[in-house]
């Protein structure tokens, strides 16, 4: 049951990667170099987005911002915002 589980977690991340990538693209083209440690999180029903200098910033300023809209939090080169 588990595999399942993790098997259907990894499925919808890579769909949402798929996803956000026009949307992020569009980011990157308007933030300066300075900004490519960032972490971006996307409101994904707006394409509005906040930047903070980890995940934990990106998403309290995303949660001040948006409340509980639905969001896709990366660094601003598309890379994980969380290494596990």
């Amino acid at each position: 049951m588990l595999r399942r589980v993790l098997k259907i977690g990894l499925e919808q991340e890579t769909d949402s990667q798929k996803a956000m990538a026009p949307m992020l693209q569009v980011i990157q083209r308007r933030l300066s170099p300075e900004d490519s440690d960032a972490v971006v999180a996307i409101n994904t029903e707006t394409g509005e987005f906040v930047l903070g200098a980890d995940y934990g910033e990106a998403y309290r300023a995303f949660r001040a911002k948006f409340g509980n809209a639905g969001r896709y939090i990366c660094r601003v080169d598309g890379s994980p915002a969380i290494q596990v």
